[in-house]
């Protein structure tokens, strides 16, 4: 059986990039059935499409027509995977089937789900994002109050008139921090000479500078910046990847595996990366504990090399899905031992924050 539901979540405070902000997180949550075993996967796409095309609308629609029918008798994941070749497109949907199928494998066979993603648990360095703020005042206070809390590295979103004056105070102000910037694909071409200023303020990245396909501007940028120019929406595959990295546009990588189209997907990037000695670090979707989970055990692979956006759960909820929440200690989350995502899933807030729900049973 399968059971499909969208929740609504509310966030601790509003997440604004260049592009859109959110006071709460609209999701797919996506549960797996059988043998008395449950496996779930979390669908990123938004409720609008702003980051991707891709939807909670036209994702839903995709599931429950095309995907879901596919593997509702029959839980393999390469099955799913040769069958799903059909089928153009909608990644973040896809991803949230194949992560779903992973947890209930994992628990099937009583491993935990790094075992599977090529991970090796323990704990994880992680660093936290940073949403554009009223003014600086609310902006530094919000950056205080996340290095207390003992997070690595500080990654701001930056757009056309908050970026450089901003930058500069707040380097000025917390000079030995690790420090990035993002943009969200808000400048564009016209702005390559203005760019050339992020040199001036030690970021160790900027990320995506430039709209998703505009890798040319990406490249021309890069020969003109000592920063490292980082890509996100522009990656949706491998073959993505191999023509950034042939055009120049990119030294390090935010992987985000709904981005992409799942775990195997991921993999696949994951092994080009290390043929290219490139960096990668593990991006996040303002997940529930759910999918934050399935980030971690796969953030705990040894190839990322900087602290991921997995920071814990009441970075942007007051309550999380999940038991125990995850909890930051010294910069550090600590990936689940226990089998698939190695947590208990909360139903009583499940059932609180479901607006629509369907149910598709087997044969």
């Amino acid at each position: 059986m399968i059971e499909l539901r969208i929740l609504r979540m509310p966030l601790r405070a509003t997440f604004t990039t260049s592009g859109w902000y959110e006071k709460e997180r609209e999701f797919i949550l996506i549960k797996y059935s059988k043998f008395g075993i449950t496996g779930y996967g979390e669908v990123v796409a938004s409720k609008a499409p702003y980051y991707s095309a891709e939807t909670v609308a036209s994702a839903w629609s995709v599931l429950i027509h095309y995907l879901l029918p596919m593997v509702v008798d029959e839980p393999e994941v390469e099955s799913f995977l040769r069958k799903a070749k059909r089928i153009r497109g909608n990644r973040m949907a896809k991803a949230g089937v194949e992560l779903a199928l992973y947890d209930f494998k994992a628990k099937l066979e009583n491993r935990p789900l790094y075992d599977l993603y090529g991970g090796i648990g323990g704990e994880i360095e992680v660093g936290v994002s940073v949403g554009i703020k009223r003014d600086y005042h609310e902006l530094r206070e919000t950056i205080r109050g996340y290095l207390n809390q003992g997070y690595q590295r500080i990654k701001l979103k930056i757009r056309k008139g908050w970026d450089f004056e901003i930058l500069k105070r707040i380097r000025r102000e917390f000079r030995s921090i690790r420090l990035w910037a993002d943009a969200n694909g808000c400048y564009s071409a016209e702005d390559i000479d203005h760019l050339r200023r992020v040199d001036e303020f030690g970021l160790e990245l900027l990320e995506q500078p430039f709209p998703p396909d505009d890798l040319i501007s990406h490249a021309q940028l890069r020969e003109r910046l000592k920063t490292p120019i980082c890509l996100d929406e522009s990656i949706e595959s491998v073959d993505d990847l191999k023509t950034a990295l042939a055009l120049g546009a990119i030294d390090i990588l935010n992987l985000k595996v709904g981005r992409v189209g799942g775990i195997s997907e991921t993999l696949r990037i994951i092994e080009l990366s290390q043929e290219k000695n490139l960096p990668v670090w593990i991006g996040g979707m303002l997940e529930s504990g759910i999918g934050r989970a399935h980030n971690l055990h796969l953030a705990s692979n040894p190839i990322f090399s900087l602290p991921p956006d997995l920071s814990a759960s009441d970075r942007y909820y007051e309550e999380d899905i999940i038991y125990p929440p995850l909890l930051l200690r010294n910069g550090r989350l600590s990936v689940p031992d226990g089998p698939g995502i190695g947590l208990a899933v909360r139903e009583e807030l499940i059932n609180r924050y479901t607006i629509h729900r369907e149910t598709l049973k087997g044969a």
